[in-house]
């Protein structure tokens, strides 16, 4: 009898723990108790298994490089983390942060004959400083995992931190 008292307030205990270390629901409750959606902060979202920021990407330096992963060098945009610029046949790799124009213009053909362009067309590319960012949000059913929208959020460009 004792060692049943001993193993039923251990499973009790453990079941109790469970709640207190399980996952935060996204639905309802949200993380840390804030009421869930858009009043989240970045942090709580990227940590949160069962939530998927949407952001877009654009083309720096020819690499397209999501939203999050930009930052405001004056009125340049830059890459966060430095990536691979360089390779050589010796393999020495250099490194070195990704920057364009936060607003570039572009001239293309917009029409061709006889491999002669006979019309140009200007194409405009902006980075926004703000953007609002749809974040998924992990939805299980019988047959399928899907991830539907949850919410929006707003996403603001930060200054670049120097190294």
């Amino acid at each position: 009898m004792k060692n049943f008292l001993r193993f039923t307030t251990i499973l009790l205990c453990f079941l109790s723990l469970e709640g207190v270390f399980a996952r935060p629901a996204v639905i309802g409750g949200g993380v840390g108790n804030d009421g869930g959606g858009p009043k989240q902060s970045w942090s709580d979202i990227y940590k949160n298994p069962n939530l998927s920021p949407s952001f877009p990407r654009y083309d720096i330096e020819g690499r397209m490089i999501a939203y999050n992963n930009l930052c405001l060098l004056g009125e340049r945009i830059r890459t966060k983390y430095k990536h691979v610029v360089k390779q050589d046949l010796e393999f020495k790799i250099l490194f070195d942060y990704l920057s364009t124009d936060r607003v570039r213009v572009e001239t293309i053909c917009r029409r061709e004959e006889y491999n002669e362009c006979i019309e140009w067309i200007e194409i405009v590319h902006e980075v926004p400083i703000h953007s609002e960012i749809e974040v998924k949000e992990r939805r299980e059913t019988p047959n399928a995992i899907e991830w539907v929208t949850s919410f929006k959020k707003d996403f603001e460009l930060q200054e670049c931190l120097e190294f």
